[in-house]
Parts: C-alpha cells; sequence; structure tokens
C-alpha cells in the first residue's frame, strides 16, 4: 500500500472523528466565511470537508441551497495537498480546472483561492476558500488574511470535537449519579439547590422541582431546623466543608437520620461556584449499631461470647449435647435434642456438602475445621454462621467432635455488602479514569490502583511503591510546592486538594488534580494518607485552545482593511475595530453602549435621504443583509464617504441570536471613477454634449 493512500485514510479518520460532517450551520464558523467573504471582496466563501467521495460545506456564503458537491470536482480536494494557499486566478486558463462542471457550468468559477484547515496534528481535512465568477488576484494582505481564518477555522473544528467529548463526560457524570446508592447534589454559590439525584430526592422525599433553591429545608425535622440551617450558613460563608447527621421527616410521618457531606467548588480564580456533596440515608445503619450496642451489653451482662454456641457429639453414642445458645441460633426450643444428621439436616445444600466433608474429614484423618456456612433456622429465615470443629483422639481414635457455631450473618452480610459496595466504587473510579492512592507516612510505602499508574504512564508492576519513586514522576519546577503542601496536610492545618504537573517516561507532561484524606490514630498522629488522582490535561488543553482561537480571531479582525462592528440584540455596539474608528471618526472608548445607528449614520448619496442601518433589517428577520450602491456614511467629524456595507447575524450553537456583525468599506474611489468612466461614455469630447 502506498504512503499517498495510507496519508488519505489518516486524514480521512481525523476527519471523522470531528463529528461534523452533516451537522446544522453553527454561528461560529458561518461568522468565519462572513469575514473571508469580506476580506476578499468576494461574493462566494465556504468551509469545505472533504469526505472520501464528496466536499461538504460546513459554512456557505454565496452558494444557497448547496451542501456538498462531487469531490471529482472539487477545487478544495487540491487545496488539500497544499502546504500553503492555493490560488487560480483564471479557472477556464488553467489546465487543472478549464474543463471542471464547476466552471463550465454553474457556479461558473473562473477566481478560487482555498487556504487548507490543518489540524494539530498535520491532517489536512478541508479549506477555507473564497471564488468569483470572474478572474481576479488577491492582494498580499488578503492572502494572509485568508490563511489567518482558516487556522481559526481549524482550531474551531477542534474546540468543537473538545467541547462535544465534554458534554459526553457530563453525561456519564449523570448516569452514574443516578446510578449510585448515595444522593448526589450541587448548589449554587448562594447554598441553592441546583442539582438533585434521584436517590437524593427519594432520601428527602421532595420531587426535583420541590428540591430547588432552599426547598430541601421544608422537610427537616422540626427539632433540627435551626442548627442544621445554622451551620450550613456557617461553612458556607467560610468556604468549608460540611458534614452532619440530622432528621428528615417525610409528609407520611416516616423519620429518615440521614448524613450529609459536602465541599465548595472553585473555579480557576478561585472564586466559589457552588457546593457538591452526597447524602446517605443511615437510619438502617443507625438502628442496626443500636442493635449491636444492646447485643454487646447482654452479653457483658451473660459473661458469655457473642452469639456464640457450644456443642459437642460422643461418636461412641451417638449422643450430642449443646448449648441454648446453639439451640436458639437453629431456632429450635430451648429443649430440643439434635442428632448429628439433623444438625446437617439444616445447612443449606451446599453448606450441607461442606460440612458432611468437614466431619468425615475430621473423623479420618483427625483433621479440625472453621468455615462459614448458610443455615436455614426453623421458620425458614436463612442466616449465616462460622462452625468450628476439632476431634478428640486420646488413643489415636476418634471418640468425640466438640466445638461451637457462631452466628455471624450480619457481619457476613455487612462484609457482601462493602464488597459489592468497593466493586461499585471500583467501577466508578475506572470509568471516570480516578487513581486511588494511599500513603504509609511511617513506612514510606504508597499503593497505586490500576488507574494511577496509566495517569502517570507507568506500566503497571507488583512492585510496592515508594513516597521518593512519586517524587521523581513530579515536574522539576512543582516538587517543592506538591511536597510542602503535602506536608502540612499531614500535619494537619487542611486536607489535601492540589493539582501539580507530572513528567511520563515519554518526556509528556502532564496536569493532575489530587485529592486525599489523613487518617490518624486515637491521638491525632498522622497514619497514613488515601487520596485520587484524575487528569486535568484535557481541561487545560481546551483552555489553551479557547484562548489561542480568541486571540486569533481578534488579532484578524483588528489587521484587516475592512470596518468591522458588533452590536447585541438590541443593536448597541460592543465592538469595533481600527478600520471602523477611522471611517467613522468615532474611538472604541466612545461607541461602545451606543446605539449604532448615532455611529453609523448612513444617508442615499443621489438624494440625500436617510437609510436604515442594514443592521436593523437583519436584527428583525434574523438573515445576513447588503446594503444598496449608493450608501453614503456621515462620519462624525463632517467627512462623508461612499460605503458598501453588510450585515450578518451572530448565533450560538442552538441558533439562539446574540448579536450581529456589520462590515463596511470605503469605495469613494472607486464610485468617482465609475462615475467619471459613464461621464466620458455619455458624452462627446470634443462638443462636450
Amino acid at each position: 500500500m502506498s504512503t499517498m493512500v495510507l496519508d488519505e485514510a489518516a486524514r480521512l479518520a481525523a476527519l471523522w472523528d470531528l463529528q461534523v460532517l452533516d451537522t446544522e450551520p453553527e454561528a461560529e464558523f458561518e461568522a468565519i466565511v462572513a469575514a473571508a467573504a469580506a476580506v476578499c471582496g468576494m461574493p462566494i466563501s465556504l468551509i469545505s470537508l472533504v469526505d472520501d467521495h464528496r466536499q461538504w460545506f460546513k459554512a456557505n456564503v454565496g452558494l444557497p441551497g448547496v451542501s456538498e458537491t462531487p469531490r471529482s470536482a472539487a477545487f478544495c480536494a487540491h487545496t488539500i495537498q497544499q502546504h500553503d494557499l492555493l490560488e487560480v486566478t483564471d479557472a477556464t486558463r488553467d489546465q487543472r480546472f478549464a474543463d471542471n462542471p464547476l466552471v463550465t457550468g454553474s457556479p461558473d468559477i473562473r477566481f478560487y483561492a482555498g487556504a487548507p484547515l490543518r489540524l494539530a496534528d498535520g491532517s489536512s481535512v478541508g479549506s477555507l476558500c473564497v471564488i468569483d465568477d470572474k478572474p481576479g488576484k488577491l492582494t498580499e494582505t488578503q492572502r494572509e488574511v485568508l490563511v489567518h481564518l482558516s487556522r481559526a477555522a481549524a482550531r474551531a473544528l477542534e474546540t468543537r470535537r473538545a467541547t462535544q467529548a465534554l458534554i459526553v463526560s457530563e453525561s456519564r457524570f449523570r448516569t452514574l449519579s443516578a446510578a449510585s446508592p448515595l444522593g448526589v447534589f450541587s448548589t449554587d454559590a448562594d447554598g441553592g439547590c441546583t442539582y438533585t439525584n434521584r436517590r437524593w430526592r427519594e432520601i428527602f422525599g421532595l420531587s426535583d422541582e420541590d428540591a430547588r433553591g432552599n426547598g430541601w429545608c421544608r422537610t427537616l425535622h422540626p427539632d433540627d431546623k435551626k442548627p442544621v440551617i445554622l451551620e450550613w450558613n456557617r461553612v458556607a460563608a467560610l468556604h468549608a466543608e460540611f458534614e452532619m447527621e440530622f432528621r428528615i421527616l417525610h409528609d407520611d410521618g416516616q423519620v429518615i437520620l440521614a448524613r450529609a457531606m459536602s465541599r465548595p467548588v472553585f473555579d480557576d480564580q478561585n472564586t466559589l461556584v457552588g457546593h457538591v456533596g452526597s447524602v446517605e440515608d443511615v437510619t438502617t445503619v443507625r438502628n442496626q449499631r443500636d442493635q449491636q450496642r444492646r447485643s454487646e451489653l447482654l452479653l457483658q451482662q451473660t459473661g458469655a461470647l457473642a452469639r456464640v454456641g457450644g456443642w459437642e457429639l460422643d461418636l461412641t453414642t451417638g449422643r450430642s449435647e449443646v448449648s441454648a445458645q446453639t439451640r436458639r441460633i437453629f431456632g429450635v426450643p430451648p429443649d430440643h435434642q439434635f442428632s448429628m444428621k439433623e444438625a446437617i439436616s439444616f445447612f443449606e445444600p451446599k453448606s450441607r456438602v461442606v460440612i458432611a466433608d468437614a466431619v468425615q474429614k475430621a473423623v479420618e484423618e483427625g483433621v479440625g475445621w472453621d468455615t462459614e456456612l448458610q443455615l436455614r433456622q426453623v421458620d425458614g429465615h436463612r442466616i449465616w454462621v462460622r462452625v468450628v470443629g476439632k476431634v478428640d483422639q486420646p488413643d489415636g481414635k476418634a471418640i468425640r467432635l466438640r466445638g461451637a457455631i457462631q452466628d455471624i450473618d450480619e457481619s457476613v452480610r455487612q462484609r457482601l455488602a462493602l464488597e459489592d459496595a468497593h466493586e461499585r466504587i471500583t467501577i466508578a473510579t475506572d470509568s471516570g479514569e480516578i487513581g486511588v492512592w494511599e500513603y504509609d507516612i511511617h513506612g514510606g510505602g504508597m499503593k497505586w490502583s490500576s488507574q494511577m499508574f496509566k495517569l502517570y504512564g507507568i506500566e503497571e508492576h507488583d512492585e510496592p511503591m515508594a513516597y521518593q519513586d512519586w517524587v521523581n514522576c513530579l515536574h522539576p519546577d512543582d516538587r517543592a510546592e506538591a511536597q510542602r503542601i503535602l506536608a502540612e496536610a499531614v500535619e494537619g492545618e487542611h486536607d489535601l486538594d492540589y493539582e501539580f504537573r507530572i513528567v511520563w517516561p515519554d518526556g509528556s507532561v502532564h496536569h493532575l488534580q489530587s485529592t486525599a484524606h489523613v487518617k490518624r490514630d486515637v491521638y491525632g498522629r498522622a497514619q497514613s494518607m488515601l487520596g485520587v488522582n484524575w487528569d486535568m490535561t484535557p481541561l487545560h488543553s481546551l483552555t489553551s485552545q479557547l484562548s489561542e482561537q480568541h486571540e486569533m480571531l481578534h488579532v484578524t479582525l483588528q489587521s484587516i482593511a475592512d470596518a468591522v462592528i458588533t452590536a447585541d440584540t438590541n443593536g448597541l455596539i460592543t465592538w469595533l475595530n481600527p478600520s471602523a474608528e477611522k471611517l467613522t471618526a468615532w474611538t472604541r472608548q466612545q461607541a461602545v453602549g451606543k446605539p449604532l445607528e448615532d455611529v453609523y449614520t448612513i444617508v442615499d448619496e443621489q438624494t440625500g435621504a436617510s437609510l436604515e442601518s442594514p443592521v436593523v433589517e437583519c436584527l428583525r428577520d434574523g438573515k445576513r443583509v447588503g446594503q444598496s450602491s449608493d450608501t453614503l456614511l456621515m462620519a462624525r467629524n463632517g467627512v462623508d464617504v461612499s460605503v458598501e456595507d453588510s450585515a450578518a447575524p451572530i448565533r450560538d450553537s442552538q441558533g439562539e441570536l446574540l448579536g450581529v456583525v456589520l462590515v463596511f468599506r470605503d469605495v469613494s474611489e472607486q464610485r468617482h471613477l465609475a462615475r467619471a468612466m459613464t461621464y466620458r461614455a455619455t458624452h462627446d469630447e470634443l462638443t462636450q454634449l
């Protein structure tokens, strides 16, 4: 397979990865083609994406109703093979295009100039082009601006892809939140609820609508409402973490004991933007805890082992002895007498096989056992029990089995629940690409989850990690600060919450966010830290790209010769470039915030009658508008300037109107020459008639 075919396959993969083909028009790209057409003075401008069999237009000025053409006829298919701008001054005289159906037929292309849309990885996915039905040639400035605009369009395509990825990430979070066994919520900076998941609403007994704002306060238990609100307002004012247990009173009288925790959320300017947290229904846990306390008290009073019964079986006579606690575990009456066969029959089938094999092995080999099994009580209730047994062999012959049975149902179910919760957390952290780590403060060792190795670009291994291994991964400029912040967290000044850079073995730099909690002994001494890391690099890259794109557009509009004014939906000026300042004799500081008609005052050049600004019509009809050819601008300094102008709407990604952009240029010299030529064509130079 040739290199060209491989390159084309990679180029097409990069194009399809943008996920932009056959999408709806977007204001950002429409503005770019409008600017390109205005700068180059061309009636047609396109953002063309070259697929395997067609070229499809993401943005289109001047070819209404046309969304794509065959690739075989596409000028832009040649442009993507260029490193620089492709300019065809007269297609009828160019052997490559003279017989092209777009030249011999509509739209009768004569002049074409296109700059490739090159992505960050070097893939050329299309072009930004301008077209005319007359031969022509761009100025050096127009070529430079067209190239700048093509770069801006390429960055905009990549930014769009990154934005779509963020939307998918947010959707994934909401899906995980909906499936979470915990109640999850977020608030605005004032503490009003902006989001709750289904579990949160179940705990509070509120609908989604009722939960918004401060509606959650309504179901607080009357005895707990005041202290909860006071504590919430206190930590909100301090931008601190919130953790509290309180009661919730449902409308049907049910009382729920809840434990809530939240953390403040700050933007990159360290401004509080809200809080996120979780709520857990701990009613059952509290009830279980209370029951456990009562059981412990009972055990202290009786001096017996907790839920432990004794038993003994004489292998010679088959007679068994069991304690009262053993009978309670089996759920039989206090005077019930067991046989070995009957006792084994109480166990679930799988457990029955295990205990029978253990007894047989003990009798034949003298080996004891300690195992967990499931037992069905007399009333049919299944419980987990721990059965321990040993054999007495005074003369090498088994004569007696004895041991203990313990009701461990609660602890086993809690353990299974913890294992299930651990599995859920593992799934959540893996799907969210969150790495979990634990640091032994005294020993210096670290335990990393699989995701941690991925975040640090290190191949996973079983060898223990050391604190210094982590330090070596840090960016040299961040090492001292990161170690200082970790040391402060160990000393108890604050929990760890810090963003830092790391360097992968391949030399690439990545941004990570880390949060951790310090575990302490009963004396408050730090023993270990448990924390998480997640990758912030995509967010940093997106922010950088957006800044670069904004700066590129700003520099482009500042440098073009055409005058550009933008206004909001009320027709108030929001920005104008230097060319607009020069033609209107208004500075940006003077013009911003004023009605556009006050700055851009136009009349009919022939009659002197006032003309309606194209901006007014554009805002009214929501479409691109061009003014008549006899427009005269009445500048603030008293100078009258012949102009050509057009206005185009600015829309967001949902098609909502954000404002309007007005582009105009000084055509005084052209009109003067046109009038002179008209005069000469209609008058005799000798007779002046």
